[in-house]
């Protein structure tokens, strides 16, 4: 048996959470979300999307990072489209020092064909890995097709 056929007019929605205190790297990375609340279609596979079925999505992402210092260095949330950076979702410069939590989300619409691929990475050039806070609910992601 192959993938289920997807009509036209189906709901395509998931959502996931990462409550595992993931430690993002000096540098770009790739963000997983492993915990899953729901997924009508199974089109995610803890770090990439697969849209299965061509239409338009509304992405919607949010990390927090458990309180650390950062330092004057710029932060960003970056969607990839089938391996290239499609669009910068969130995007933040510390000016100064500061030992808090710190929090990012941003969300974009966008059309895709059956079959493309999205992926979200974590870009920061703090010198040091950060890690994502473990309280549930605070590192998400959200996917829905919201049209053709």
């Amino acid at each position: 048996s192959g993938p289920a056929v997807v009509a036209a007019s189906d709901t395509v929605a998931l959502s996931y959470v990462n409550t595992a205190g993931t430690s993002l790297t000096n540098g770009t990375t790739k963000i997983p979300f492993a915990t899953n609340y729901f997924d009508t279609h199974g089109a995610w596979n803890g770090t990439t999307f697969t849209a299965p079925i061509s239409g338009t999505y509304s992405f919607q992402i949010q990390l927090y990072f458990a309180s650390a210092t950062f330092t004057g260095t710029l932060k960003s949330i970056v969607l990839y489209i089938d391996g290239s950076a499609s669009r910068y979702l969130a995007m933040m410069f510390v000016i100064s020092s500061y030992t808090n939590t710190f929090a990012q989300n941003g969300t974009a619409t966008i059309k895709l064909n059956a079959g493309q691929q999205v992926h979200f990475t974590s870009n920061h050039n703090e010198g040091t890995a950060k890690s994502l806070d473990t309280t549930g609910g605070t590192n998400f992601l959200s996917i829905v097709r919201v049209g053709n």
